[in-house]
């Protein structure tokens, strides 16, 4: 579950940033190490609250993929 809240978070920033003109992420980002710290820091908590964080980051995402983009 924690790899999933992170992975919604994590892809939501980088696909605003690639929607803003950005990269995304840089050439050199290393997906392993990003996955380890992010799930380490959300080791403590438990199903039940990641489960709710999911829902709230997969919300947040849905609600912005609603807005139209200015560059569209």
């Amino acid at each position: 579950m924690a790899h999933l809240v992170s992975a919604e978070r994590g892809l939501t920033r980088m696909s605003e940033d690639v929607v803003g003109g950005g990269p995304g992420v840089s050439a050199d980002f290393n997906y392993d190490a990003y996955n380890a710290v992010e799930v380490a820091a959300l080791a403590e908590r438990s199903p039940a609250d990641l489960l709710a964080d999911l829902h709230v980051a997969r919300g947040a995402r849905m609600l912005r993929d609603r807005t139209p983009c200015s560059s569209q």
